[in-house]
């Protein structure tokens, strides 16, 4: 079986730093959303998924209180398909 791996990881970046988070679950945990019992921490978080797949960024600085908050895509080598 052949997976295709997606992308290396989502730089979150904001007006002061940037960090690099594995996966969308790492996403939630920073922004301390438990999308498991929380509804509008779930729809947030599969909007902002949608966007991330689609176009490979989104900027939600908006829910920051308007201070930066970028979310983009890393994308993965096209040597990794294993």
């Amino acid at each position: 079986m052949k997976t295709i791996k997606i992308w290396d990881g989502i730089r979150v970046t904001t007006s002061s730093e940037s960090e690099v988070v594995e996966s969308p679950s790492d996403l939630w945990k920073m922004f301390g959303w438990d999308i498991e019992n929380d509804p509008n921490a779930k729809e947030c978080s599969l909007i902002i998924t949608r966007e991330l797949f689609c176009f490979g960024h989104i900027d939600i600085s908006q829910m920051n209180g308007g201070k930066t908050l970028l979310l983009s895509v890393i994308p993965a080598s096209e040597s990794e398909v294993e």
